[in-house]
């Protein structure tokens, strides 16, 4: 089984529980990706990877473009390789992503392709996505659809504590070289993970929301007007990014992990395409959204980091949704008596139940309930005559949207898709207005007649649904001080402030996480460490970023393993330059208490067998003799906008680690060293080195 270990901290337990799919079967919907699609399409299929029978199908394909003479479609399982210097993006170099080609389409795209691949393979093989791909002869392929696999097959719905705690770090605190928006730019803990117009007031004019008002060339990314109107939107190119903009609140991402499918239009399969799609849409330093110069694409480690944390995000906390907690025996026996009222209503004649039926309140499909035409959306807004009436923009007002989920959702508002209902009571009684009454969703339901009283008691209910802030720690809660301030000790979710939770909180200079106190420049009581630079490479791009090593369990039984793809992030003092003599000394080593040998390998790369590659970037490779006995055979320093070097290294080592290392608690460490002729191990005045390791081996 292949297994890839991020040496990253703490997070390499977690990572190591990334199960092939060996015996699951998962299926995963295609469609075009952010981004990684380059040929424009609205084709659609699903993947079914079923590994119990080491079969491959992908069926229900539509749309496909019509294929150039001698192209073909071709179907790849990608596992994406880690480390800095890659991404999500498809990579067919000699140091890049591991791919099955599964088999052509029939001709024109069209039909069910069914392959085996094999039962043993797929074991072997840790999939992050399936794309289909135009393949043309003697050009790049192309991928036209593709989707991610979640982390919650990955892991078989496992929470992962230390994936989600760098998943914190990488939503508050990863600008993937863009504009300087985060993830939670748009989702701040402090405001219940979305933005509200109350809450935009409060941020300073230079805050990275605010892009677009003070960056030129950022101009159209979002309407300035109507972010900061009563309505709190956000501009989203839902139809592409040469189709007019829609405008938008921003989704919370409360019981995210119990909502499938994503985005308000219920059109994103999963998490990680979510944040690739907000990455592209959101992060940018230039519209014409380049990836590698406007900004950076994810690693495969940062979306399922990112996912993993999304899905720990709940409300109640303890993820505690079983109603018979708030009234007995389904009888909506509330203390209080609107909410009970309320409660009877909402899962009789009011209709609510109708849609809003999963244990989150949530529901499966998308429908239309009229709001893209109330009369709030069928004029202009006052605060952008020149956007026409918007809800126009949303498929001429025919648009679906999911069905949100209700547990939590007191503290989240304005409400709906466009921010259009001010408060909890104003969203309910949308349900007895004319546009409801009208639209598909009202006529599929027969319609909805609720005086006001009821919709009082109604949103009564829906109030009794969130525990949190009401200023008493309710079961589930860490704490409940019942306000939204910052810096007080209890966040607005009624989690407490603290510091290793990957969110820098008012009083913290940094928060790395899991990772606090190691190589970075952020200290176990998240303050920077002495003489560290407080700028991006603190935060965004820490001293180590990644150690990696995959390896293979080839021998039966186990214990005679390959390691291979290793790396990590080097801090220079002077650029790197072999011409100067300048060698790298590479050193693997066991640690802790064993009896193993400490170093598995110690080998000089040589300044006279680097090259630099003729690419618009700095980047060198290094490229080992013909000759058995060198671990290193390929090894890549790729220079970065910070200034670091992203370091990486195919070493080919046959040793018996496995059983020994796990049964010690042993560590594994990485030593780079860059400088001249004199560098050597333990002798540093001219060299640069970079040490990480891994807390113990996963047997």
């Amino acid at each position: 089984m292949e297994k890839t270990r991020i040496l990253h901290g703490p997070i390499v337990a977690a990572l190591c529980t990334l199960a092939a799919t060996a015996s699951a079967k998962v299926t995963i919907p295609l469609h075009p990706l952010p981004a990684l699609s380059t040929v424009q399409s609205k084709a659609t299929a699903k993947a079914v990877v079923n590994g119990a029978h080491g079969m491959v199908t992908v069926k229900e394909v539509q749309g496909l473009p019509p294929l150039p003479a001698g192209a073909a479609y071709e179907v790849l399982l990608v596992h994406n390789t880690p480390g800095p210097g890659h991404s999500i993006a498809l990579d067919r170099g000699p140091d890049g992503d591991e791919i099955i080609d599964v088999g052509a389409l029939a001709p024109g795209g069209t039909g069910e392709l069914k392959r085996h691949v094999g039962r043993a393979r797929l074991a072997r093989f840790q999939l992050d996505m399936v794309v289909v791909v135009r393949r043309v002869p003697d050009a790049p392929d192309e991928i036209v659809i593709g989707g991610l696999m979640s982390i919650a097959d990955k892991h078989a719905g496992r929470p992962v504590l230390d994936l989600e705690l760098e998943g914190a770090r990488v939503f508050s605190q990863e600008t993937f070289d863009g504009n300087g928006r985060t993830c939670a730019t748009c989702h701040p803990a402090a405001n219940n993970f979305t933005l509200s117009p109350a809450f935009i007031a409060t941020l300073p004019a230079h805050d990275p929301l605010f892009v677009a008002e003070f960056v030129p060339e950022l101009a159209s990314l979002e309407d300035p007007a109507l972010m900061h109107g009563p309505r709190a939107l956000i501009l989203e190119n839902i139809d592409g990014f040469d189709q007019p903009p829609v405008f938008r609140g921003t989704p919370h991402i409360l019981n995210a992990a119990l909502t499938a499918p994503y985005g308000l239009s219920g059109n994103v399969p999963t998490l990680g395409e979510f944040a690739l799609g907000a990455i592209v849409q959101h992060a940018p330093k230039r519209l014409d959204r380049v990836p590698g110069i406007h900004f950076r694409l994810p690693t495969q480690e940062e979306i399922d980091a990112v996912e993993a944390f999304q899905r720990s995000v709940f409300a109640p906390p303890d993820r505690n949704f079983d109603l018979n907690a708030l009234f007995t025996d389904r009888r909506c026996d509330f203390t209080g008596r609107p909410q009970a009222q309320g409660c009877t209503l909402f899962f009789g004649p009011a209709k609510c139940s109708f849609c809003h039926n999963s244990e989150v309140l949530a529901g499966v499909g998308s429908f239309n309930t009229g709001v893209v035409n109330a009369p709030v959306n069928r004029t202009p807004p006052p605060e952008c005559p020149s956007c026409g009436p918007l809800g126009a923009r949303e498929a001429n007002g025919q648009r679906e949207f999911n069905v949100p989920p209700l547990m939590g959702i007191a503290r989240t508002g304005p409400f709906f898709h466009d921010n259009s209902a001010p408060t909890l009571r104003d969203a309910v009684a949308f349900y007895d207005s004319p546009a409801f009454q009208r639209s598909p969703a009202g006529q599929l339901v027969g319609g909805v007649q609720i005086t006001p009283d009821q919709i009082d008691d109604i949103t009564a209910f829906l109030s009794a649904l969130t525990t949190c802030g009401n200023g008493v720690v309710d079961h589930g809660e860490a704490c409940d001080d019942g306000n939204d301030t910052r810096g007080d000790g209890c966040r607005s979710d009624c989690t407490v402030e603290r510091c290793v939770d990957g969110i820098i909180d008012p009083g913290e200079a940094c928060d790395d996480g899991a990772a606090n106190g190691t190589d970075r420049c952020c200290s176990d009581t998240c303050q920077l460490n002495d003489g560290c630079d407080p700028g991006p490479e603190c935060t965004a791009m820490p001293r180590v970023q990644s150690i990696i090593i995959d390896y293979r369990r080839t021998g039966p039984g186990g214990g005679d393993d390959v390691l291979r793809n290793v790396g990590g992030v080097v801090h220079p003092t002077r650029p790197f330059d072999p011409a100067m003599g300048d060698d790298v000394l590479v050193t693997l080593q066991i640690t802790g208490s064993t009896a193993i040998p400490h170093t598995i390998f110690s080998e000089p790369l040589r300044h006279g067998l680097w090259s630099r590659r003729k690419t618009g970037r700095e980047e060198w490779v290094y490229l080992a003799p013909d000759a058995p006995t060198d671990a290193v055979q390929k090894a890549t320093l790729r220079r970065t906008r910070q200034g670091f070097y992203a370091f990486r290294m195919a070493p080919v080592i046959s040793t018996l680690i496995d059983e020994r290392a796990s049964a010690t608690g042993a560590g594994m460490r990485l030593v780079v060293e860059i400088g001249g002729n004199g560098c050597a191990e333990r002798k540093l005045p001219n060299c640069v080195r970079v040490t990480s390791r891994l807390d113990r081996f996963d047997p």
